[in-house]
């Protein structure tokens, strides 16, 4: 904004519509069971919310299941019998040693997930025809069995195709932001009888938040050529609270004004400005602002005057803008009108520059 106020002359910001802000960062607020059967087959920091219930991989109260069934087809039988899978553990860790068990998850951040897998009697790994992880939304916290289609907002799957090398790919709907992250994944030597996969990823922004008694469970599948499988699953997870907001432009630019201007002169007024935000659970947008700085004087921001109609009125501590529930991953679109006002003041002529800050919170 150009030729603004001398010293001890004001602003008024006015904002339109909700949500707006003038820099374009994100901000970021910011059990095991199995079955065994045979198929055929920002702005700130402060704004992230912890997950607040933690969990031990692989509790010993959590419901085991088993169930084996032989299929008809003998093919591949080897010398030592039909090779058999048995997953021994299942973990999730934050760091890629998997010496961090991960309490719970935050959207956007790499886990590990380990998968010990033992080939019975004697068989090779090599018999193993993928390696499945599923890491799924439970509403109701009563363990269901894992989808077999991804979601961006509820379900992850993470696929080992077994090879040398083995490819690895995931399905968590489309559009998504789930990340599977190949050059930090693990395959062990097929050519031994046990051995531990790894699969790095990163939950998308929209999986949803888990509210008790909600959470998240992860199950891995072991599949054979031969159709034999094995699955444990460890539970009760917790997905943390997610949000991030995008702007259409990084700079509201007012041009040359005079003083006196009126929110209702038309032009400079208004300057526009598009906002995307995106939560995986329920939101809450704020906005301030601050005095505007120029070379030789300051532009002094006036909360205490002005007629903002059907707007608001930015201040110098945090007003509620806007709020919503969980987002799809494209978002929820707000279109901001910005309207300034100035005093009568004379002004030294000059570049005056402000920030105006966004945030987004848990609500």
């Amino acid at each position: 904004m150009r030729r603004p106020v001398n010293t001890g002359a004001a602003i008024l910001v006015l904002l339109l519509t909700v949500c707006l802000m003038l820099a374009p960062f994100p901000a970021v607020q910011d059990g095991s069971c199995r079955h065994q059967d045979t198929v055929l087959a920002s702005t700130d920091p402060d704004s992230r919310s912890p997950g607040t219930v933690p969990n031990s991989d692989n509790a010993s109260d959590d419901a085991t299941e088993k169930q084996a069934v032989e299929p008809a087809a003998t093919e591949g039988d080897t010398a030592l019998g039909r090779p058999w899978p048995d997953i021994q553990f299942v973990g999730i860790y934050t760091d890629p040693n998997c010496t961090q068990p991960a309490t719970s998850l935050t959207p956007q951040v790499t886990y590990y997930v380990k998968v010990d897998i033992e080939m019975k009697r004697g068989n090779q790994l090599s018999h193993l025809r993928e390696v499945r992880v599923t890491i799924f939304y439970d509403p109701a916290g009563i363990n269901p069995p894992p989808p077999l289609t991804g979601n961006a907002q509820t379900c992850g799957i993470l696929l080992c195709n077994i090879d040398r090398p083995p490819l690895w790919t995931i399905d968590a709907g489309s559009p998504t932001s789930w990340q599977i992250l190949p050059a930090e994944c693990k395959q062990p030597d097929l050519s031994r009888k046990w051995g531990t996969w790894i699969f790095a990823f990163k939950p998308g922004k929209v999986a949803r938040e888990s509210l008790p008694p909600a959470n998240w469970d992860i199950c891995a599948r072991a599949i054979t050529k031969l159709g034999m499988w094995d699955e444990l699953c460890i539970r009760d997870k917790m997905m943390d609270w997610y949000g991030e907001i995008g702007f259409s432009t990084a700079l509201l630019d007012w041009g040359e004004v005079q003083p006196g201007l009126k929110f209702e002169d038309t032009p400079p007024n208004p300057q526009s400005l598009t906002a995307i935000y995106i939560a995986n659970g329920a939101y809450s947008v704020d906005i301030r602002s601050n005095d505007w700085i120029g070379q030789t004087a300051m532009a002094y921001l006036d909360e205490t005057t002005g007629n903002p109609g059907d707007g608001i009125t930015i201040r110098k501590e945090y007003t509620q803008l806007d709020q919503g529930a969980q987002t799809t991953e494209a978002g929820v679109t707000r279109n901001n009108a910005f309207r300034l006002s100035l005093s009568q003041s004379d002004f030294p002529p000059e570049t005056y520059s402000g920030t105006i800050h966004y945030r987004i919170t848990r609500r």
